[in-house]
């Protein structure tokens, strides 16, 4: 089954995450990420997914949001797909999240998959090209579909 990922930008800035840990046996995130996971059946569709998703790991709840079209996906990125969000101040979410003292962030729920220790606002433009989205890190990925999602924003 397809993993699925939120692409959340305000058109300037994409939010990427790092940190935590994830993985069988749990390993330091290295890189970006982007938020996401698994359907499962409590999810309506692929965007009830990235919205809980964000939530678990982050803290942030979306509300009043819809999908901007429907999931991408891209041949390189094989088992992924994307859903984009457009809101209306990335720099905002991620400064809140930054700011937030430890003791009120998520707490961790499942060991194989820990909430996001810090987000970044990553300047959109060229976005997919940046280092820290590569296979050594096993993220490379995220930037295909964030390419990918460049050229739906238009």
């Amino acid at each position: 089954m397809a993993k699925i990922y939120l692409i959340l930008t305000d058109r300037k800035y994409v939010l990427v995450a790092k940190g935590g840990k994830s993985g069988n046996p749990p390993e330091e995130r290295r890189g970006y990420h982007l938020p996401g996971g698994k359907f499962e059946n409590r999810d309506k569709n692929s965007f009830g997914t990235v919205i809980r998703e964000l939530e678990e790991e982050t803290g942030i709840k979306l509300e009043n949001h819809q999908p901007w079209g429907n999931e991408i996906t891209h041949k390189k990125a094989v088992g992924a797909k994307f859903v984009i969000v457009v809101t209306e101040n990335v720099p905002a979410l991620v400064e809140g999240f930054n700011n937030l003292d430890v003791s009120k962030r998520p707490k961790i729920t499942n060991k194989y998959d820990e909430p996001f220790t810090e987000l970044v606002s990553l300047p959109i433009e060229n976005c997919w090209n940046d280092q820290n989205f590569n296979s050594d890190y096993l993220t490379d990925y995220f930037g295909y579909g964030l390419e990918e999602a460049m050229k739906v924003l238009g």
